[in-house]
């Protein structure tokens, strides 16, 4: 039952600070092998007490060195570069030459029959230890794994998924998974940022939840699963409770669907367990800002002062800047985000924008100018608010037109920008 338990919980990945699968979507955990070696991917097809198979994405291998093993070195031109060799390369400061002359020692190993190109040595001597940057699935079996380990979520993740660890008794873990050892302990890092081992001969059951409640628990997953069951049939969608004991009903998984719908599925008719990439995946991110700054549409701004000035005989507010940035409203999808760390302590309440246009007085020619009465009958709230746990407050606001905007913050701070 335990050994099952392992393997249903290397089935749930969860990784925050990730992008799009060709930057690195797919680089969601590592596993350690007895070796040494590393595999940083994820569990792409796991057959209960047979084996599994893991796409990596990039490894550190260590070969033992019999003495047949040969290295030649080669120098490959930055032009003839994979881009995650020119990104490993710029991140590690391991380019010879400058510019355009750029080039990157490589080896190629031969052991025996087996031949190992374009890889990156670490280390010589009795074992070989190289870093290779192509993908490869490895086909291993369940006794090579040493830890299954996840990196800590950044400070400044918003999505996510949080793990309820319900133990004998009425005790409960709760937060992220960060590592496991087969058959013997199962590591979460709890709200007080300490590492909590579990015995996992004491789970009962497992729950998993998404970490920021104004997303779906689909948007904050970059993985999706699909068992295949002893008559054949396939259910997929996103498994989010486990449970076991020592009756055999008592072992199951719950999968759940992204139309709120779920299903129960017995632990003993699972054949195999297997992953794939998530479309839907959307990690959030604060932007961390310091307070009383501010950003819109992730490009830090300084808000500008106000004046009330007289314009026709009127007296409107002029913002005292002649700098506006420009956002095109087609990149937007019809959406700016204004990010802040409220001095005040978060009161955003009289945050709006409204369309403006520029003066065309001397004095204050082509800075934004609005009317007390446009202030009052154009002006738009915000169409949604979040507060993060940093603090940093995001207010969203859906423009469809092209023009001058100011985000008004109090009657002595606006923010213009443009939608072109």
């Amino acid at each position: 039952m335990r050994y099952r338990f392992f393997i249903l919980l290397f089935a749930l990945v969860e990784m925050t600070g990730m992008v799009r699968a060709d930057e690195g979507l797919d680089l969601v955990e590592r596993v350690v092998l007895t070796d040494g070696s590393v595999l940083r991917g994820y569990m792409m097809l796991q057959r209960p007490g047979i084996n599994f198979v893991f796409a990596a994405r990039e490894a550190v291998i260590c070969l033992q060195n019999t003495g047949n093993v040969s290295v030649v070195d080669r120098e490959r031109r930055v032009d003839e570069l994979s881009p995650s060799w020119k990104r490993w390369a710029d991140e590690h400061d391991a380019y010879n030459g400058t510019g355009d002359a750029r080039t990157l020692t490589l080896s190629v190993i031969r052991n025996g029959s087996q031949v190992i190109s374009d890889v990156r040595i670490l280390a010589t001597g009795a074992v070989i230890k190289y870093l290779d940057m192509a993908p490869h699935n490895y086909e291993l079996n369940w006794n090579l794994i040493r830890a299954l380990q996840r990196d800590q979520r950044a400070k400044n993740a918003l999505s996510g998924l949080v793990y309820h660890i319900q133990c004998d008794g009425t005790s409960e873990v709760a937060g992220q998974y960060v590592e496991q050892c087969p058959g013997k302990t199962f590591s979460i890092l709890n709200e007080q940022n300490r590492v909590e081992v579990i015995d996992v001969a004491r789970i009962k059951k497992q729950r998993i939840e998404g970490f920021n409640p104004n997303q779906s628990l689909f948007e904050q997953s970059p993985l999706l699963d699909e068992v295949l069951m002893s008559d054949g049939q396939t259910v997929g969608g996103m498994i989010t409770e486990l449970s076991y004991g020592d009756r055999p009903e008592d072992n199951y998984v719950v999968i759940s669907k992204p139309n709120a719908s779920s299903q129960v599925v017995p632990t003993q008719k699972i054949t195999e367990y297997r992953k794939k990439l998530n479309d839907d995946y959307r990690p959030r991110f604060d932007l961390l800002l310091q307070r009383g700054e501010t950003a819109l549409n992730r490009l830090p701004v300084v808000a500008d002062s106000t004046k009330e000035v007289s314009d026709g005989g009127e007296k409107k507010i002029c913002v005292c800047t002649k700098h506006i940035p420009a956002f095109r409203i087609d990149s937007l999808k019809n959406q700016v985000v204004l990010e802040a760390n409220f001095a005040d302590g978060g009161d955003w309440s009289g945050v709006t924008v409204l369309k403006v246009e520029l003066s065309e007085d001397e004095e204050w020619k082509d800075c934004p100018l609005f009317s007390y009465e446009d202030l009052v009958k154009n002006s738009r709230k915000p169409e949604s608010v979040e507060t993060s746990v940093n603090r940093i407050t995001s207010l969203m606001f859906r423009l469809e037109e092209p023009g001058y905007y100011v985000v008004y913050l109090s009657k002595e701070r606006a923010i213009p920008f443009e939608l072109k």
